[in-house]
């Protein structure tokens, strides 16, 4: 997840929160609103986890947004794993940061808004187009949606792998630790999904590695790949 910021045609700041997943490439969800608090994040969040599930972690900067009580105990609740990326170092966030200059320079900087809700209409069909339509070739040239659909089995679950911040489900010891199914964009595909993604890209995978990512920056991002 991050921030990314714009205006209305009067001045009046935007904030737009992305949330991507960096397994099937899917844009969760972009919220737009004059002000984004940390409770409001996991209200979103809560939303998302209707269909899609809790996700393994979560990778964010340390904005207050994501250093707030409410988060921190939102994300203690539901047993997530929060990763703090080191500050000044964006590209520990990689796949969100590139996300989000794809979605300045292909939605924010190509139109003009005059009020909040024509923002939030023409940002949800960008953000359809995405998912939906647009095929992306890490993936085999397919759209992000349907991507998600051929990896979502029930009874998945993630682990985390350390070395690359990425989330991949074992629990301590070494041991797998069952999890409620954590599908698509919020990290959390199984090991023979990530399996099956390596091989259709002829690389041996490096482990169960999914992740979802948050971070907290205003302006653009430059190109990675993680959503952890």
């Amino acid at each position: 997840m991050d921030f990314v910021s714009d205006s209305l045609a009067n001045g009046r700041r935007l904030k737009c929160l992305t949330v991507a997943d960096d397994f099937s490439h899917e844009c969760v969800d972009i919220a737009v609103d004059y002000g984004i608090s940390g409770e409001y994040v996991t209200r979103l969040l809560d939303r998302a986890a209707v269909f899609r599930g809790y996700p393994a972690a979560v990778r964010t900067d340390n904005g207050p947004e994501f250093t707030s009580r409410a988060f921190i105990a939102w994300a203690q609740r539901h047993h997530i794993r929060h990763l703090l990326i080191e500050p000044g170092r964006p590209m520990q966030n990689g796949y969100i940061e590139s996300f989000n200059g794809k979605f300045r320079d292909e939605c924010l900087n190509e139109h003009w808004f005059q009020t909040l809700a024509q923002a939030r209409q023409t940002i949800a069909a960008w953000r359809r187009d995405y998912n939906e339509v647009r095929p992306h070739s890490s993936i085999g040239r397919i759209a992000p949606a349907r991507f998600a659909e051929q990896h979502r089995h029930p009874g998945d679950h993630v682990t985390f792998n350390q070395d690359s911040f990425r989330i991949t489900g074992m629990a301590e010891g070494g041991k797998s630790r069952p999890r409620r199914q954590r599908s698509g964009s919020l990290a959390s595909q199984s090991t023979a999904a990530a399996a099956s993604l390596a091989a259709s890209r002829g690389a041996r995978p490096a482990g169960n590695g999914h992740a979802i990512s948050i971070s907290g920056s205003s302006h653009r991002i430059a190109p990675s790949h993680s959503f952890a």
